[in-house]
């Protein structure tokens, strides 16, 4: 497993685009599923600085 540093602007989408080169809902939700405790249930508040799991 890879990590990744959120960036001002980023979602979830535009985060699986950079890893996986698919910005795909499903890439989305794979990421958020890995990162629950991080994310907390709004999967469309990231904050600068999170370090998210990239299964």
């Amino acid at each position: 497993m890879s990590t990744y540093t959120v960036k001002p602007g980023d979602d979830l989408s535009k985060i699986a685009l950079a890893v996986y080169g698919d910005g795909s809902d499903a890439n989305g939700q794979k990421i958020y599923e890995a990162n629950k405790a991080v994310i907390g249930s709004d999967k469309n508040f990231l904050r600068p600085g999170q370090v998210l799991q990239i299964p």
